[in-house]
């Protein structure tokens, strides 16, 4: 019963890439839909807590304020992210994305201090392969036929969406380290955090900047984005909570829904990486499995 709760958060994390290849393909409103995405996030945890009928003032102070940090990048990835998913293959532009652990790794070394395994090195080594092959893929096909070319920009927005990402990623780990006993009530309160600030500053930067093509678009794009995201965040903590370990947990999510969005851009979206692409997919997902076990 406990492995349903990953395999929920593989298909919700291969959803939500899809929705943002649709979200793009029918030119929604970024804005809009960062609003729509982090609104829909934080009223789902919302609800579930009280489903629940626990008391978010018991959360840990640290939690919520690292959700809120976390909330702030958001604002910023997701529209960056969604120009590089319009710019180049989805298979490519998410393997990337997904490969930004390594940087978030680096940083838990840093601080809390983890020590990295053999394994866990190794790991990172093939990481770092994977991404420049990757890189080189889409470099290569860039003086190929136009219909295989990126379009202008993906490196910018994808090496932007890469760091931002691993910022992102990293504040559970450091929200963890600050308040370790913290119980389930703290993770929730720190999807409220971050889904109520990601909502919210999407909502000043639609108003701000005065762009409103699409906006209808995105909107239907951000809150099914919204319940993708809350169900692969809840299932991930539910799976932890239930006692599988994250050395299974994140694999198995990340990698799975690696594999699965990339056969499926080859299925239905007709992508085909060259040598190098698929070289740093592969690379890719067993770098994956190797930090995992590490």
């Amino acid at each position: 019963m406990s492995y349903i709760y990953i395999v929920a958060a593989t298909l919700a994390w291969v959803g939500l890439a899809f929705v943002y290849r649709a979200a793009e393909g029918f030119r929604a409103n970024r804005y809009s839909m960062s609003a729509a995405m982090g609104l829909t996030n934080a009223t789902c945890a919302i609800l579930y807590i009280l489903l629940l009928n626990a008391d978010i003032r018991l959360a840990a102070s640290e939690y919520l304020t690292i959700g809120g940090v976390q909330g702030m990048i958001q604002v910023i990835l997701i529209p960056v992210f969604m120009a590089a998913v319009c710019r180049g293959d989805l298979s490519v532009t998410w393997t990337v994305l997904t490969l930004s652990f390594a940087m978030s790794a680096g940083m838990v070394i840093v601080y809390p201090g983890e020590q990295p395994t053999l394994l866990g090195v190794m790991g990172l080594t093939l990481a770092g392969i994977a991404v420049a092959m990757l890189g080189i893929d889409m470099q290569r096909r860039s003086k190929g036929p136009d219909h295989r070319r990126p379009r202008k920009g993906w490196l910018l927005f994808m090496s932007i969406s890469f760091v931002l990402n691993a910022l992102a990623n990293y504040c559970y780990s450091f929200a963890d380290a600050l308040s370790p006993d913290a119980e389930l009530i703290s993770r929730l309160a720190f999807l409220v955090a971050a889904g109520a600030i990601f909502g919210l500053g999407g909502t000043g930067l639609f108003l701000f900047l005065g762009h409103r093509q699409g906006a209808k678009a995105g909107l239907a794009g951000g809150v099914v984005g919204g319940l993708l995201l809350f169900v692969g965040a809840l299932a991930t903590l539910q799976s932890l909570t239930v006692g599988v370990p994250g050395y299974i947990v994140y694999p198995a999510s990340n990698g799975g829904s690696g594999v699965l969005v990339v056969v499926l851009s080859v299925l239905l979206l007709k992508e085909r990486p060259e040598w190098t692409g698929w070289f740093g997919i592969g690379a890719g997902l067993a770098a994956l499995v190797l930090f995992g076990v590490a």
